[in-house]
């Protein structure tokens, strides 16, 4: 093959790997994020289902305040 042509196909071959690299990375962080949020959320709503069992709890019991 002709050198001329090999260089800016090497060339374009790395830009496209680095952009590949990059927005990868970027979806990762994203997705990482998320998770994230949703876990927190899930927690908050485990905590607050907690809550209105016990609270549930206390009117069936007839302790209401």
């Amino acid at each position: 093959m002709d050198p001329t042509f090999l260089i800016p196909l090497a060339i374009f071959t790395a830009v496209a790997a680095l952009v590949w690299a990059r927005y990868t990375a970027q979806v990762k962080d994203k997705e990482y994020r998320v998770k994230r949020a949703l876990t927190a959320a899930e927690n908050e709503h485990r905590r607050r289902m907690a809550e209105l069992e016990q609270q549930l709890d206390r009117v069936k019991r007839g302790d209401v305040d």
